[in-house]
Order: structure tokens, then C-alpha cells, then sequence
């Protein structure tokens, strides 16, 4: 059965299916691009997010290089998986586990009393964590 594909000004463009796709695309837009430019981020600064990650003190030093690369093929893999349909729904799972992963680790060090590492969000020292 073929849909008749409706132009945004027309009155069922506005239906809640059509608005709700909307903001799910919006949404993944918007959450893969924040993915990607952290991604970016920590390629382009590179020493800056190894320090970060020792700095961390979850994993031993020696680890730290290839935790660096796994970190950044996921969360590049995760934000540009956001921005393909059929991808999404892995893109999400791979996102949701990459930010609890990162959720626990600020956890972990605010427990510890540790409050003067930076966040490393994005690569670069910017904000400390709290």
C-alpha cells in the first residue's frame, strides 16, 4: 500500500506519528552529533584525554592505550550509528553503555574525594568533575 508522503504545511503533516518521527530524528541528530564532536575532540587531543584517562586511576596505566582507542572507535561508531536509520537502535545500546560507562567513573572518583580531575568530555581539560 503506498502513503501519500504530505508536505510539513499541510494539516497531516501535524499528526502526533508524524511529529513524534520528528523528534525521534531530531533527537538522534542531535545526540550523535554530541557523540561525534566528542570523538573528535579526544582524537584531537590526544595527550590531553591519555593524561585524563590515568589521571582517572580505574584502570591500570598499561591499559590506558588501548582503553583510549576503544573509547573513541565506540563513541565514533555510536554518534555516527545515531545518524543512520537502520543503525540507531545498536547506536543507542553502544551510547547508553559508553555514558554509564562514564557515569561510573565520575562516581567512582567523586566517592574517592576526587573532584579536581577534568571531565574530558570532549578531550581537552575544560571543567573539572562534581
Amino acid at each position: 500500500m503506498l502513503r501519500k508522503v504530505s508536505r510539513f504545511w499541510e494539516p497531516e503533516a501535524w499528526e502526533p506519528m508524524n511529529l513524534s518521527y520528528s523528534l525521534t530524528v531530531a533527537c538522534r541528530f542531535i545526540v550523535g552529533a554530541i557523540l561525534l564532536f566528542g570523538a573528535v575532540g579526544k582524537i584531537s587531543h590526544l595527550r590531553d584525554f591519555r593524561k585524563i584517562l590515568n589521571a582517572y586511576r580505574i584502570l591500570p596505566s598499561v591499559a590506558t592505550p588501548l582503553m583510549f582507542v576503544l573509547l573513541v572507535a565506540l563513541e565514533f561508531a555510536s554518534g555516527f550509528g545515531a545518524l543512520v536509520p537502520k543503525a540507531a537502535p545498536s547506536a543507542a545500546l553502544i551510547g547508553a553503555c559508553l555514558l554509564l560507562l562514564f557515569g561510573l567513573s565520575v562516581a567512582v572518583n567523586l566517592v574517592r574525594g576526587r573532584r579536581e580531575l577534568a571531565c574530558g568530555c570532549f578531550g581537552k581539560a575544560s571543567k573539572t568533575i562534581s
